[in-house]
């Protein structure tokens, strides 16, 4: 089953909505399709509370539920007594990600990891849909300004981050990409540098290697019994 993640800049380019827009997408990724509606039990939002806070990157539950009125108050959420209810915004763009994927990524990754995740995928998937190319060239500063960080900023520390959280997903088969050396052009304002990075493949399910140690793991605790 695939749900929902907004991809439009506003709501997914880690902005100033951007703790709404990851909420956003846990709800929908989370609800329930029903009698045409996507619905999402009041109920199933306090036992979810931790996972929430995890992807969110935000501890504190009156926080979060700021977040939830306010995508409630903008109108991308509504509510009863008892649900909330996923509206159908034809302005938003979405993609489309396997909940089980999404669940898994959410629990073993970092909310960085997560970004750029979900960026490269949407990115991948744009290429493919709009111009029939199955590789996407990218730069480590470009990823630096998707996370929110000016492009003009020079901040090793966040890149090295980058850098190892994509490196973790090429190692546990999430994504596959090469790396071409090429030398930036210093003559250009702002140091640009020429897309180095050729993004080849992005997981659509649980990367096949992580299913097989998942099956390892349960037959060695069977054997254990």
């Amino acid at each position: 089953m695939k749900r929902l993640i907004p991809t439009d800049e506003e709501w997914f380019n880690y902005k100033d909505n951007k703790y709404c827009s990851w909420l956003f997408s846990f709800i929908a990724s989370s609800a329930t399709f029903y009698n045409g509606n996507l619905y999402y039990t009041k109920k199933q939002y306090i036992k979810d509370m931790p996972l929430i806070k995890k992807y969110v990157d935000i501890r504190n539950k009156k926080s979060i539920d700021d977040k939830m009125n306010k995508l409630i108050k903008l109108g991308y959420i509504t509510e009863d007594k008892d649900n909330y209810y996923i509206m159908n915004h034809t302005d938003l763009t979405y993609l489309l990600i396997d909940r089980d994927l999404l669940y898994n990524i959410c629990v073993t990754k970092s909310v960085i990891t997560i970004q750029v995740f979900i960026y490269l995928m949407n990115k991948m998937n744009m290429k493919l849909n709009q111009y029939n190319e199955n590789t996407y060239n990218f730069t480590i500063k470009e990823l630096h300004s998707a996370l929110g960080y000016s492009p003009l900023s020079q901040n090793n520390k966040i890149d090295n981050a980058i850098k190892e959280c994509l490196q973790s997903l090429k190692s546990e088969g999430y994504i596959n990409y090469n790396i071409i050396p090429i030398e930036t052009d210093k003559s250009i304002k702002g140091n640009y540098q020429i897309p180095n990075h050729v993004l080849t493949f992005v997981c659509d399910t649980i990367p096949k290697q992580l299913q097989e140690v998942k099956k390892e793991d349960k037959k060695a605790e069977t054997m254990q019994k």
